[in-house]
């Protein structure tokens, strides 16, 4: 391809993947990484151009840091709600629930979902426990494996019980 296309469709890849901010160069540097080739060069070419978990999920990490914090906040003040009447927590686990399930982070999740798999597949190459850092890329990992197998079942439990409550 010449140049000025493959220049235009990288950028077209990074704005499709919500590559906003390159994290790799600080991920490396405050994990203390040495670099990996790609998978093989298809990959590199979408853009997975390491076998580290964290490296590869780049930006769209912190959404989902974001996503499951929200979530994590949800289930430690769910139970409150019908305690603290005064202090209103069931308006703010209600507006939880909407933003977190029926709004456009359910959509984002489910369009990235397959962009955190193939992350979570390739980093699955790569385990090793020989450094701070690979001890951290390979916790998020398998990590990540496990949140890509409770996701849609946490869905599936959270729509039947939203089903019969109404």
């Amino acid at each position: 391809m010449p140049a000025s296309a493959t220049s235009f469709f990288n950028q077209i890849l990074k704005i499709a993947s919500f590559d906003v901010i390159d994290l790799t160069p600080r991920l490396d540097k405050l994990l203390h990484l040495n670099a990996t080739e790609p998978l093989n060069p298809n990959f590199d070419a979408l853009g997975f151009g390491s076998l580290y978990f964290l490296n590869n999920m780049n930006s769209m990490l912190i959404g989902f840091l974001v996503y499951f914090s929200l979530i994590l906040l949800l289930v430690v003040i769910d139970p409150f709600q019908k305690v603290c009447r005064k202090l209103k927590v069931s308006t703010l686990t209600e507006r939880l629930r909407s933003m977190l399930f029926y709004n456009f982070l359910v959509s984002m999740m489910a369009e990235s979902y397959s962009l955190m798999s193939i992350c979570t597949m390739i980093g699955l190459s790569k385990i090793s426990f020989s450094s701070f850092g690979e001890i951290i890329q390979t916790v998020s990992c398998l990590s990540a494996l496990v949140v890509l197998i409770i996701y849609p079942l946490f869905i599936v439990i959270h729509t039947i019980r939203c089903l019969k409550n109404a």
